[in-house]
């Protein structure tokens, strides 16, 4: 179903909702139990929807952190555009903003690695190796993604933005981990 449905949905939903919580009150009085539990249900539908709706969204924690500030501010930065992403999925933004806010993301996640390679060849990392071959089976796979995105926009860009946000976060917290110590023992902060 289209993002515009659900969101008529809800609201009609919302509306009817209030209507009914008047009505109850006006038919069954200030004692009766009903209409207080249909003010509670739309009290409490507000919050649950948000948390719904943004539990899919990434917040920095400092178990992210790899030690290195600008590696860091990097991470951060790739977290937030990866947020962008999941914002125009979810929310009816249209296919132009979608691919521009993929494309700015797969855009720094090139600069990134590059930065973050340049790094480890710098310092002789032992790990210079399986680490690229990471960055580049992720570049492959997300240029998949996006082939298959162009013969068909359904449901497509949603399968990108999880794909990208479950692979960042393991990523940064697994591999991205092995080199922290290497790097900062060589006075890389």
């Amino acid at each position: 179903m289209s993002k515009i449905f659900w969101i008529f949905v809800l609201a009609v939903g919302g509306v009817a909702l209030v209507i009914a919580v008047v009505l109850t009150f006006a038919s069954l009085g200030l004692a009766h139990p009903v209409p207080w539990i249909l003010t509670a249900i739309l009290a409490i539908a507000p919050p649950l929807h948000n948390w719904k709706e943004h539990r899919g969204f990434v917040r920095w924690k400092e178990s992210y952190s790899v030690g290195i500030e600008t590696i860091d501010a990097e991470h951060k930065s790739l977290l937030r555009l990866i947020n962008n992403l999941q914002s125009a999925v979810r929310y009816y933004t249209g296919q132009e903003f979608e691919r521009r806010a993929l494309q700015e993301l797969l855009d720094y996640t090139k600069v990134h690695f590059a930065r973050e390679e340049a790094l480890m060849q710098e310092y002789n990392f032992p790990g210079y190796e399986a680490h690229k071959c990471e960055h580049d089976q992720m570049a492959a796979k997300v240029d998949e993604m996006v082939a298959r995105y162009e013969q068909n926009t359904v449901g497509a860009m949603d399968e990108i933005s999880k794909f990208l946000r479950k692979w960042l976060i393991t990523h940064i917290r697994v591999t991205d981990q092995g080199y922290s110590d290497f790097l900062i023992s060589k006075g890389v902060r």
